[in-house]
């Protein structure tokens, strides 16, 4: 049976009061200033999972686990992966980490202090060097020869000055994928596959990995109604496979003035108009 974890009130490490359960306590910092949500997994000797915990504001942390056993910790920033996992006490596999042992004993000032991971960063432009906020960014890790996706929680994106950062882990090679409803999709350098791009070896942060991105063809047009423009009402393209089969790929609103822009891969397509239950639903 899969062990289960067991959550712990994160603003004190108080002692716990049941002789058969002790606790496990410290702080995270980076640089010696406090790190918020990293996440703190005890595993007894068995390498399983026992008790999970993530650290406050201050960075403290406090885990509660069964007394009269033996524990290793994993300091992991699942969240937004700024930071490298480290095991107690400053090791770098679970293997490595130094055991804590209990009584019925608690034990405290278990802390860690996590370095930075080095990042990828550059800026994301248009053909007119115009800056591309929310561009979502997928990152590739090569494993065996393949490059395969990381795991993140939440994508990585451009700023409102097309400015991006992603943390990697050092000692990796990475591919990147650049996303925007309005672009076409592009992998670093000015590639249009994962095959044809750049491959990036990581020891340390690296800047100016630039992208220029294409704008998509545009569909534009106004949409009215017996009262003038149909501001708000839905434009919907539909890929035309044949007269039987059309998947929508894209929908966008009406401004107030009833115009709209709608960017699509280059192809055939049919559009559908959606004016809401005052309007009939019609296609061009």
């Amino acid at each position: 049976l899969a062990a289960a974890l067991v959550a712990v009130p994160l603003s004190s490490a108080q002692a716990v009061d049941d002789p058969s359960e002790s606790s496990i306590a410290g702080a995270v910092t980076s640089s010696g200033t406090a790190v918020e949500d990293i996440s703190v997994t005890a595993y007894d000797a068995q390498d399983e999972a026992v008790a999970f915990a993530r650290t406050s504001r201050t960075g403290s942390y406090a885990l509660t686990v069964p007394s009269n056993a033996s524990y290793r910790l994993k300091f992991s920033d699942e969240e937004r992966h700024l930071f490298r996992t480290e095991y107690w006490n400053n090791k770098s596999t679970l293997a490595a980490a130094t055991p804590i042992v209990l009584g019925t004993n608690d034990a405290g000032g278990k802390d860690a202090d996590l370095a930075r991971k080095p990042q990828i960063r550059g800026t994301v432009t248009d053909e007119n060097l115009d800056e591309i906020e929310g561009v979502q960014i997928t990152v590739y890790r090569l494993e065996n020869g393949q490059f395969v996706q990381e795991d993140q929680t939440d994508p990585f994106s451009s700023g409102v000055d097309g400015r991006y950062r992603v943390p990697v882990d050092p000692g990796g090679t990475y591919k990147l994928k650049f996303e925007s409803r309005d672009h076409r999709t592009e992998w670093f350098d000015d590639a249009a596959t994962e095959a044809s791009a750049t491959a990036l070896p990581i020891t340390s942060t690296v800047t100016g990995k630039d992208v220029t991105m294409t704008k998509l063809p545009a569909i534009t047009g106004v949409v009215t109604g017996p009262d003038g423009p149909a501001k708000y009402a839905n434009v919907i393209a539909y890929r035309y496979e044949n007269q039987f089969s059309s998947d929508e790929v894209r929908r966008v609103s009406t401004r107030a003035d009833g115009s709209y822009t709608l960017r699509v891969e280059p192809g055939e397509y049919r559009i559908g108009f959606d004016g809401g239950g005052n309007l009939a639903t019609e296609y061009y």
